[in-house]
């Protein structure tokens, strides 16, 4: 869990008294959201979101009598690189991360470093129980060749008012408020603040502002 809040952020969303003149509902979303698929299942919000991802690069062990070892993975930080190699036994391991984890915007590397083709990918790390969850492989990447990723976690922001309970949002998204590359954002523990607020010289036409 060492490199767990490398990529973790808290956003604090905030009113102050008379901002708003209606119950609103945030939306929180890493794509645009597709209207027709969009329920409002739950009733309430909450004023604090953490987002944290774990990711790792990992691999697909055989050794030389062919048979398949489970998964090998290796957690990083932005911006850190790692180094894949083979034992006299013929099994694949990594290395430690190497270089300073970064605050945002650091590509993460991965090194084939094993004399063979290996399939390589990114993936991240499940919260609760560590296992490895690939998302893209790079199928045989050359000895000396290098996976690279830069992790863009582009969150976009909407509003909601009016709507019931299980109602189906058939329209276009009523308030778009803005978009975010989470990891340009302060880490945990600190807190990344957005002022939610109706712009009284805008016809109350909803906003968000950080601070």
């Amino acid at each position: 869990m060492g490199l767990l809040t490398k990529v973790a952020r808290k956003l604090v969303f905030y009113t102050h008294p008379y901002d708003l003149t209606r119950d609103t509902t945030l939306l929180l979303s890493f794509m645009p959201p597709r209207t027709e698929d969009l329920y409002r299942d739950i009733l309430g919000t909450s004023s604090v979101a953490e987002y944290s991802a774990r990711l790792a690069f990992g691999v697909t062990q055989i050794n030389n009598t062919n048979l398949t070892i489970p998964e090998t993975y290796v957690e990083l930080g932005l911006g850190q690189t790692t180094k894949l190699t083979t034992n006299a036994e013929g099994f694949t391991h990594w290395s430690h991360p190497a270089g300073k984890p970064v605050p945002a915007d650091g590509p993460l590397k991965a090194v084939n470093d094993t004399g063979d083709q290996k399939d390589i990918s990114i993936g991240s790390l499940d919260v609760h129980n560590s296992n490895f969850l690939p998302i893209i492989c790079w199928p045989r990447v050359n000895n000396g060749g290098t996976a690279t990723v830069k992790f863009t976690p582009d969150l976009h922001v909407y509003a909601y008012s009016g709507y019931r309970e299980t109602e189906l949002i058939r329209g276009e998204v009523e308030n778009f408020l803005g978009n975010w590359n989470l990891s340009t954002l302060l880490n945990i523990p600190n807190d990344n603040r957005f002022h939610l607020y109706e712009d009284k010289n805008d016809g109350q036409k909803l906003k968000l502002a950080k601070d």
